[in-house]
């Protein structure tokens, strides 16, 4: 596994978004410290740990989603000076509670229950209770086609 290092990004403040990759498990110490244009984090489920100051003086930070099921090791400074008081926290349903119980964690205005990100909600049927199937757009499709499709949420990939 990876780790984003000791102050990789930082005092990078045009850095506005940033998707980590899953194949990163730890952010060093003060990674994307003074990050000031930053308002979207996404962390993936494989994060262990986030270190000291990792987020600390992103002072635009609103919304940060954590996929991380078992709250991961973060120090209690890490979003130091990033107003999370004011931000959302997206965390999986069944981990909510643990996250209102973490520190920094349960400093966040809000916690909510991350959204399934291809925007269809459970498995729908028509009424003859077959799977619809959905392009990449969330157009319904009569049938699945060569390419990307959403079959009962899930992506299937038609060869």
């Amino acid at each position: 596994m990876a780790n984003i290092g000791y102050e990789t990004f930082h005092g990078c403040s045009g850095l506005t978004n940033i998707i980590i990759p899953n194949s990163v498990a730890n952010i060093g110490n003060q990674a994307f410290y003074g990050c000031s244009g930053l308002t979207t984090v996404i962390i993936p489920n494989a994060m262990s740990s986030i270190g000291d100051g990792a987020f600390s003086g992103c002072s635009e930070l609103t919304d940060v989603y954590c996929y991380v099921e078992v709250v991961p090791f973060t120090a209690s400074n890490a979003f130091k000076n990033s107003y999370i008081e004011y931000a959302t926290l997206h965390v999986p349903a069944t981990s909510i509670e643990a996250y209102k119980e973490a520190e920094p964690w349960k400093n966040f205005k809000n916690i909510i229950e991350l959204v399934n990100p291809s925007g269809i909600q459970g498995i729908k049927v028509d009424k003859d209770g077959n799977t619809l199937v959905y392009d990449l757009n969330g157009r319904r499709l009569t049938e699945p086609v060569r390419g990307i499709n959403i079959i009962g949420s899930k992506k299937v990939i038609v060869k």
